[in-house]
C-alpha cells in the first residue's frame, strides 16, 4: 500500500494532463495490487452482455481480430470518452 501511495504522490508532482495523470495512477494502482499469478479478473455480467450485443450488431469481434493496430481498442475508447 505504501508503494502505491508513493507512486501516486510521484504522479502528482509531474506536469501531465488530467487524463494522462488518471491513466498513470490507474496503471500504478493495478500494477502494484493485482497478482499476475492469481485468478483472472472477470468483468461484471452487464459489461459482458454489452460486449456480446456489440459483437452481434457491429461484428465487433471480427473488427478487433482484423485490426493490425495494437492500440486500436484503447484509442477508440479514449476517443469516445468511456
Amino acid at each position: 500500500a505504501l508503494r502505491v501511495e508513493a507512486g501516486i504522490e510521484l504522479v502528482k508532482s509531474l506536469e501531465l494532463s488530467e487524463n494522462d495523470r488518471d491513466v498513470l495512477n490507474y496503471q500504478i494502482t493495478i500494477g502494484m495490487t493485482v497478482n499476475p499469478r492469481g485468478p483472472p479478473r472477470q468483468p461484471p455480467p452487464d459489461v459482458i452482455e454489452k460486449l456480446q450485443e456489440w459483437d452481434r450488431t457491429l461484428n465487433l469481434g471480427h473488427i478487433l481480430r482484423m485490426s493490425r493496430t495494437p492500440d486500436m481498442l484503447i484509442d477508440t475508447i479514449k476517443a469516445h470518452g468511456s
